[in-house]
């Protein structure tokens, strides 16, 4: 039986000739935390103290009873029972009992746990214990699976890797080391950083300084104060260093920084939009945020200013549109706009930010007598 956690309100503003109806879908909400997201169609929100579960809908389909609780991943949460940690599925049964002095998300079919006597560890998602530090090595906190490997370090303090049943792979060897990403692992060994393979031979000798992963398969490399960009998937350097900083690509081309200003190059390093942009942001669906005197606008994929700069978006970097919408500030407060400009949702927030898979589902707030209030919410039709 679905429990309705708020009341539904529809609430009709007209801005300009493109306003779009606002649909309140729970009130009053409690996250502990301002940024709250949706996971695998869940978001955890606090009742009387209580952690449960809501839909998109606003509806309370597991009930707040928890003392804590994490996002779902692979079909389970950890949840806090008491003083134990344990996890449920979607239906807010507990499937995993509570007997762990912490519990993280899942990731490749394993979750890291603590062990009440101290020890550490890995489970699968049938809560069979997949693996325990040892003598060899230690499981590092909240490290995740990552490529069918898992970080770990050993005695010495140095680092390498095991797969998902504790078996040794990569020898802990390394001063430092990151995460799988698109089969490579930056890995440091003194001062530079180089990337190795899943057997832990080395594709880019180290030779760098720093290094930024990006989430779209290309990294950020440094050496001196010069940036470069990697290709995951190629393993190779595309974009040798000699920006002061980086972006990643999206549709082909990346944000580089030149004494102080913000251009475009293409996979072959030439600029294709001169550097004069103070901040910038990815392309997404060719219109691509960039802020010329503090104020924030849209230039589409030929370099010219399809939306003029005037917002303001204090405290944040503008994102690229998503499912045509876009957050936009004027002054201190926030609306919505359309991919011409025009605000459909009036700024009347203090913060909105998109949360969920359903297209204008997003989560606003609003500062009333010093107190932080949010709304779930569906803008458009």
């Amino acid at each position: 039986m679905k429990i309705r956690f708020v009341f539904v309100l529809v609430v009709m503003f007209v801005v300009a000739s493109n306003a779009q109806p606002i649909k309140v879908i729970a009130d009053r909400l409690d996250f502990g935390l301002d940024f709250a997201t949706f996971s695998e169609g869940l978001l955890k929100v606090k009742q009387n103290g209580k952690w449960g579960f809501i839909n998109e809908h606003g509806d309370l389909v597991i009930q707040a009873r928890f003392k804590e609780a994490g996002n779902f991943s692979e079909g389970l949460a950890p949840v806090k029972i008491g003083d134990k940690y344990g996890y449920i599925d979607h239906s807010g049964q507990l499937v995993i009992a509570a007997r762990y002095s912490y519990a993280s998300t899942f990731s490749e079919g394993v979750a890291q746990v603590g062990f009440m006597r101290g020890q550490t560890g890995y489970i699968d998602n049938s809560g069979r214990v997949a693996f325990t530090s040892t003598k060899s090595f230690k499981c590092i906190k909240d490290e995740k699976c990552s490529n069918g490997l898992i970080k770990v370090e050993g005695p010495n303090k140095k680092m390498g890797f095991v797969n998902r049943e504790g078996n040794v792979v990569i020898d802990v060897q390394f001063d430092r080391a990151y995460a799988f990403i698109d089969g490579l692992a930056a890995v440091k060994v003194g001062s530079k950083v180089g990337f190795i393979d899943s057997r832990g031979s080395f594709v880019i000798r180290p030779k760098y300084d720093l290094i930024k992963r990006f989430d779209n398969g290309y990294t950020g490399v440094c050496v001196g104060k010069r940036w470069g960009i990697i290709d995951n998937a190629a393993q190779t350097e595309i974009v040798s260093p000699k920006f002061t900083d980086v972006q990643s690509f999206h549709n082909g081309r990346a944000a580089v920084q030149v004494s102080g200003k913000w251009g475009f190059i293409n996979k072959y390093g030439d600029m294709v939009i001169s550097p004069k942009f103070c901040e910038t942001a990815p392309y997404n669906n060719n219109l691509t945020p960039v802020c010329i005197q503090g104020k924030w606008g849209y230039m589409d994929s030929n370099g010219n200013m399809a939306i003029a700069p005037q917002y303001q978006n204090p405290n944040r970097r503008a994102n690229a549109f998503s499912n045509g919408m876009e957050i936009a500030y004027v002054g201190t407060k926030c609306g919505v706009i359309d991919e011409n400009g025009r605000f459909i949702v009036s700024p009347r927030y203090d913060c909105i930010y998109f949360s969920g898979d359903t297209p204008g589902l997003a989560i606003t707030m609003n500062y009333y007598g010093g107190q932080k209030q949010f709304q779930l919410v569906r803008f458009g039709r």
